[in-house]
């Protein structure tokens, strides 16, 4: 109590944690050179006290000393390696019990009592070989950029620029059709070859439209596959929020689109190029069970 009393060295309020500050009394004991003395002596000692009240009985059970034997040496065990005192020091005259459970604290928390904490430069040693496994992350977080950058040139480059080329030509192609829907001439036999002429005009862009599917529908398979091997692997994006909106770009002319997120498709008009297109804003693996469905 004086050591601490000198030293002020407390558990904050001392009214408040009584038993802490007991606590540390017992470590300071300990620290001060009394180890052995505590170790050997440590015991739990029950007092029962019989309190006769209105006749009946009030069986009292009180334990002295705030350390087990356990707690004790830990506490000397790691006050020995802070002074470097040596295991034939440290064991030399603890009784039977006491030795036992130092040894057998040694052995369960080992990480505690380590010699080489004295060394002049462990720190600088300790930190090489962290940096060793922080140069190991590194070197996998290189491996793992250089290919997002091949992929996203390979595959997300080429898959923005097929949008973009897509949609152009849907644009022109229903620009072309919508354009000859009106007929200026009311005879009957130019009516007639003007829809024969519109027909073969509609069959042409219809094979060029089943054409397109085909490439499409390969690309979407690849696109699946790769993001169901990335959901597979259970990586999420932690910046993901719960928005009721989504940001889209049209294709025609780049333009960057604000919509509802309405678990459906939904036809959607650019603001800035008037192109009409879909966009499904449905869950994307529900988007792809119905497509193989």
């Amino acid at each position: 109590h004086k050591y601490l009393y000198d030293k002020n060295i407390r558990c904050n309020d001392t009214k408040v944690y009584v038993k802490e500050n007991e606590v540390l009394t017992d470590i300071t004991a300990v620290f001060l050179g009394l180890g052995k003395l505590m170790l050997n002596g440590c015991k739990t000692i029950n007092v029962s006290e019989e309190l006769k009240g209105n006749g009946g009985k009030v069986i009292t059970n009180t334990t002295r000393g705030y350390l087990s034997l356990a707690q004790l040496a830990f506490v000397y065990l790691l006050i020995c390696s802070m002074r470097n005192i040596s295991e034939i020091d440290y064991e030399h005259g603890l009784s039977n019990n006491a030795l036992q459970h130092v040894k057998q604290c040694k052995q369960n928390y080992r990480n505690y009592f380590n010699s080489s904490y004295h060394i002049n430069d462990i720190k600088n040693s300790m930190y090489d070989r962290f940096k060793k496994s922080l140069t190991e992350s590194q070197e996998f977080l290189a491996d793992i950029a250089k290919y997002h950058r091949e992929i996203n040139r390979l595959l997300m480059s080429y898959t923005d620029s097929y949008l973009t080329k897509s949609h152009r030509k849907l644009k022109i192609l229903d620009f072309n059709i919508k354009s000859s829907l009106a007929t200026k001439d009311f005879d009957p036999c130019i009516k007639y070859l003007d829809a024969l002429q519109y027909n073969f005009k509609i069959k042409k862009c219809s094979d060029i439209l089943e054409s397109n599917v085909v490439n499409e529908f390969k690309l979407l398979a690849l696109l699946s596959k790769i993001h169901m091997s990335i959901v597979t692997t259970k990586f999420k994006n932690q910046s993901e929020t719960s928005n009721d909106y989504m940001l889209i770009k049209c294709y025609n002319d780049g333009t960057i689109l604000r919509i509802p997120l309405s678990n459906q498709l939904i036809k959607v008009t650019c603001k800035t190029c008037k192109y009409t297109f879909i966009v499904d804003t449905r869950d994307i693996i529900v988007a792809v069970l119905q497509v193989d469905e």
